[in-house]
C-alpha cells in the first residue's frame, strides 16, 4: 500500500486489519507519478513526499483508491445530501435542484469505482440529451 501520508486515516478496526494482512505492505509517505507495464507485472515510479526522491517498485497489480470524503463545500446547502454527505440523485442522475445531475464518487451509491463512474456520466448524459431534445 503506497499511502501519501506516514499512517492511515482509516478507523481503527479497519487499520488493525490490514496491518494483520501478511500479503499487504506499506510504504509510507510516497505517492504514485507513473505506471508502465512490463509483461505481466506493473511498475510504479514513486516520489518520496519528503525527499522528493524518485524510485521504482514492481507488482503483480494495481488498485487506486483516493479517498473516501467528497468536497462538496460549494453545495454545502444546496444539494440533497445522504448521512454520510454524498449527493442524492435518481436513476436519471437528477439531484434535487431542476437542470443539475451528479455522477461518480461524489453520488450516493454502493460501489465507487471507475466504472460506476464512467456508466453514472453516460446514464446523465443520455438523461440530459432527451431532456434537451424534449424542450
Amino acid at each position: 500500500m503506497i499511502h501519501q501520508f506516514n499512517e492511515l486515516q482509516a478507523n481503527k478496526m479497519a487499520q488493525e486489519k490490514i496491518f494483520k494482512n501478511p500479503k499487504v505492505d506499506f510504504i509510507w509517505s510516497h505517492e504514485a507519478r507513473k505506471f508502465e507495464r512490463i509483461g505481466e507485472r506493473m511498475k510504479i515510479e514513486l516520489e518520496d513526499l519528503k525527499s522528493h526522491e524518485h524510485k521504482s517498485i514492481e507488482t503483480d497489480g494495481v488498485f487506486i483508491f483516493v479517498g473516501m470524503k467528497p468536497n462538496l463545500e460549494l453545495f454545502k446547502d444546496n444539494l440533497e445530501k445522504d448521512t454520510w454527505g454524498y449527493i442524492v440523485t435518481n436513476e436519471d442522475k437528477r439531484t434535487n435542484i431542476d437542470g443539475v445531475y451528479a455522477v461518480g464518487d461524489v453520488t450516493s451509491k454502493k460501489y465507487r469505482q471507475i466504472t460506476t463512474a464512467i456508466a453514472d456520466g453516460t446514464v446523465a448524459a443520455i438523461a440530459i440529451t432527451k431532456e434537451m431534445d424534449a424542450a
